[in-house]
């Protein structure tokens, strides 16, 4: 299904951004749980490569979740807290990969 949705023009676009595929599909994932509405999908795309290339904390709740093991519905303070691989509120960069994925979502505009 991925490499179905994932087309050769895409990948030119990867390759030009400077992320790997990994990172792509990771940040991809991060923005699909961040928000539903197509027209902020660009803006959260936009804060995630803005925060990144500053150096700051990525803090996108939709990562924390992942890391958490027996979530209830409510993010927690606790559960910001709770340093992890996948909480972008203690860990800096990119989770190590991405925490769902269904193809090749358009969120990623590189």
């Amino acid at each position: 299904m991925f490499r179905k949705r994932f087309t050769p023009e895409m990948e030119r676009k990867v390759k030009a951004s400077g992320f790997s595929l990994q990172q792509v599909v990771t940040i991809a994932s991060i923005i699909e749980k961040e928000t539903g509405i197509d027209a902020e999908k660009p803006l959260v795309s936009a804060v995630i490569r803005r925060r990144l290339s500053l150096g700051m904390p990525l803090q996108m709740d939709p990562t924390v979740i992942y890391g958490v093991k027996r979530f209830d519905g409510t993010v927690t303070r606790k559960d910001l807290r709770t340093p992890g691989p996948y909480n972008t509120y203690t860990t800096l960069g990119l989770p190590p990969g991405p925490s769902r994925t269904r193809g090749c979502p358009p969120s990623w505009r590189p």
